[in-house]
């Protein structure tokens, strides 16, 4: 069986907490007073779900102020969600053209590489993140999920360990651990990986998911199904996805 990370084992920082240098911030302000109220009035559109309005108001931001690189980063967002990846794209490009050494840039272009599938460049983008803030266990953990799903397992799980060691409380990287782990055929230290997971956010669904897989393939089917009950309830929108192997745990199990 193949499992793949979890789709909350990569995530897009959201836009109100990019990391600016404070010099960057100010020099970016700096004689832009029109920018600065159009990139307010977008934000406020942007957190009441006004997508359009809030992309029209960072392309007069932009005009007004076409070399501040956060304004690209923040357009970018709105574009992802609007679905628009080349142009989400081609906006932390232009970020990254004009302030290089801001990580989150590196980091939320390698979310978009990864959502186009380009994972090779979204590797080197996580890891541009991680080379200007070596501590981010978040940008490990991105870089491992897409490890993992080009097929550099070894690679992938040195990234997850990494992330717990930068932060022992990240809940995903647990879980990421723990599918690359069973992927080894590892199931004792996979259900480790999920028990501290769920230890760290008891409502989390996919590990729950990722347990009950672990069990199943030990040959714990009751235990299973229970698991694959608990994802099911924490997350109904799961449910179709593990009928399958919901209905499996069921069967008499042989460990191999």
């Amino acid at each position: 069986m193949k499992l793949r990370a979890s789709s909350a084992g990569i995530i897009l920082i959201a836009v109100g907490i990019l990391v600016l240098t404070p010099a960057l911030a100010q020099s970016s302000r700096e004689g832009s007073p029109s920018a600065a109220l159009y990139l307010d009035r977008a934000k406020s559109g942007y957190a009441s779900g006004n997508l359009e309005a809030a992309l029209a108001d960072y392309n007069m931001a932009i005009a007004f102020a076409p070399d501040w690189a956060l304004l690209y980063a923040m357009r970018a967002q709105v574009r992802k969600d609007q679905r628009n990846l080349e142009g989400a794209l081609a906006d932390y490009d232009k970020a990254i053209q004009l302030a290089p050494g801001v990580a989150d840039f590196y980091y939320n272009r390698g979310v978009v590489l990864h959502a186009k599938g380009d994972l090779k460049t979204a590797v080197q983008d996580f890891s541009a993140a991680i080379k200007i803030k070596p501590g981010w266990a978040w940008a490990y953990n991105n870089r491992g999920a897409v490890r993992y799903a080009i097929g550099e397992l070894d690679l992938a799980i040195a990234d997850y360990l990494q992330a717990i060691t930068n932060d022992p409380r990240l809940a995903d990287a647990y879980n990421n651990l723990a599918i690359a782990r069973l992927d080894q055929g590892n199931f004792n230290e996979a259900l480790k990986d999920t028990d501290k997971a769920i230890e760290i956010r008891p409502q989390f669904a996919a590990a729950y998911a990722t347990r009950g897989f672990a069990l199943m393939l030990e040959g714990k089917a009751s235990e299973a199904e229970r698991a694959f009950a608990q994802c099911i309830k924490l997350d109904p929108g799961l449910k179709p996805a593990l009928d399958g192997y919901a209905n499996e745990s069921k069967r008499p199990q042989v460990r191999k």
